[in-house]
């Protein structure tokens, strides 16, 4: 796949799991050059003036979440995640707090405790960036929500959604915990599909072998990096 907005790469090492941003075990992270690309290209797709709506059904610890945050606050107006597992949802609220100044005050003094007991560098690094992340933060506040739900059910308020994006489960480290039938994504698609307003995204990233059909909805992009793929659709 060849990069055609993050062209350049970039130290994201602000970003490791487990540094500033919250993670726990069996939580999986995202690669942050992808999910700053994909989002670029599904924010394409709207007027340059407007503060999208965006939802994460498969959010896990909200990793995918923050980091869009983070990187393109100043076109998000709202993040909402939602996990069939009840325990990390809680971790995803948590790290989408980090988008607030309060919760990035809140992790540093946990972290600043940290570094005075424990003396470790990478206690000290983390200080370093939860001020570097802090010029990230977007000038307006961006609204953040969190809930468990399956995401093969709808459970968000129709056309309240501009766009959807999620990394489904896939590989040794995530699987889906719900019973549907072998094409999972299409049930995703379908079941979120009211949510999105008429000509909403849906982003979806899946590895190679999952099979997916989208009906009502129309292809724009899809491309392959590694062992994932990645489609870019709109509601019709």
């Amino acid at each position: 796949m060849q990069y055609r907005y993050v062209t350049e790469k970039e130290n994201y090492e602000d970003f490791a799991a487990g540094r500033v941003l919250l993670s726990q075990g069996g939580m999986t992270s995202f690669p942050v050059r992808l999910a700053s690309e994909i989002f670029q290209r599904c924010a394409d797709y709207f007027s340059t003036e407007q503060r999208l709506h965006v939802y994460d059904p498969c959010c896990g610890g909200g990793y995918l979440l923050t980091v869009i945050g983070f990187l393109h606050g100043a076109c998000i107006q709202s993040l909402h995640g939602s996990d069939i597992n009840l325990d990390i949802v809680k971790l995803a609220s948590d790290n989408l707090r980090l988008l607030t100044i309060e919760g990035l005050d809140t992790r540093r003094d946990t972290l600043r405790d940290l570094a005075n007991t424990y003396n470790k560098s990478s206690h000290h690094d983390a200080l370093e960036s939860v001020e570097r992340l802090r010029q990230c933060l977007p000038a307006l506040p961006i609204t953040t929500q969190t809930w468990a739900a399956d995401a093969l059910q709808p459970t968000v308020d129709p056309a309240s959604v501009d766009l959807i994006i999620c990394d489904v489960p896939y590989g040794n480290v995530a699987n889906w915990q719900a019973d549907a039938d072998d094409n999972l994504i299409t049930s995703l698609l379908q079941a979120q599909y009211a949510a999105l307003v008429s000509g909403g995204i849906a982003a979806v990233v899946s590895d190679k072998s999952q099979k997916v059909t989208y009906p009502r909805y129309k292809r724009l992009q899809q491309e392959t990096i590694g062992k994932r793929r990645f489609l870019i659709l709109q509601k019709v």
